[in-house]
Order: structure tokens, then C-alpha cells, then sequence
């Protein structure tokens, strides 16, 4: 487990990726220092050992966010939580291969 809370700035965003149940990657702490972001949520409260250790509320999916359901965090700590999902693996893939072909 990592202690984060203590090096954490208000302002720099914290990410903590592909953690399972049961061990969590950041302390409760840390977790619930900030606003919480997921890639998903469903996914992060069945899978995710930060966030069911911690007991953090979620604020929003990224996606809601990049929509324009839910307002980006004003400021403060925002910890962004992925479990990883087949779709960002294959965007990614896309975006890659993208700029391959243009090179």
C-alpha cells in the first residue's frame, strides 16, 4: 500500500490503475483526500481494492465528465482510478496506429 496523502499537492492530480481486490494500491487516506474519478464505476466498486477499502464515494466516470454531465473538479485533489476497460485499450491501439499510418 502506498501512503500518498503526505507528498500530495493540492493541485496534482493522482492516478491509480488496475488494482483488484483485495490490495489496494493507495491508502484510504488517500482516496478519500481528494475527488474521485473512475473509468468506470460499476467496474471500480466490484473490482477496485482502493475504493472498496477506502469506502470513497465516486464523483463521476471520466466519460460523464468529458461529456459534460458532470462538471470538472474545481480544484484540490482528484485521484482518477482505472481498472482498465477493453474499449480505452482498443482507443488507445487506434490513436497508435493512427499516428503510425501518418508517419
Amino acid at each position: 500500500m502506498v501512503r500518498l496523502v503526505a507528498f500530495t499537492a493540492q493541485s496534482i492530480p493522482r492516478s491509480a490503475c488496475k488494482t483488484h481486490v483485495p490490495a489496494p494500491e493507495l491508502d484510504d487516506e488517500a482516496m478519500k483526500a481528494g475527488t474521485l474519478i473512475v473509468d468506470s464505476r460499476e467496474a471500480v466498486l466490484l473490482e477496485s481494492g482502493d475504493v472498496i477499502h477506502s469506502g470513497a464515494s465516486v464523483y463521476a466516470e471520466a466519460g460523464e465528465i468529458f461529456a459534460g454531465v458532470k462538471r470538472k473538479p474545481a480544484g484540490g485533489i482528484t485521484v482518477f482510478k482505472s481498472v482498465g476497460l477493453g474499449v480505452e485499450d482498443i482507443a488507445a491501439a487506434k490513436l497508435v496506429y493512427d499516428a503510425m499510418s501518418r508517419s
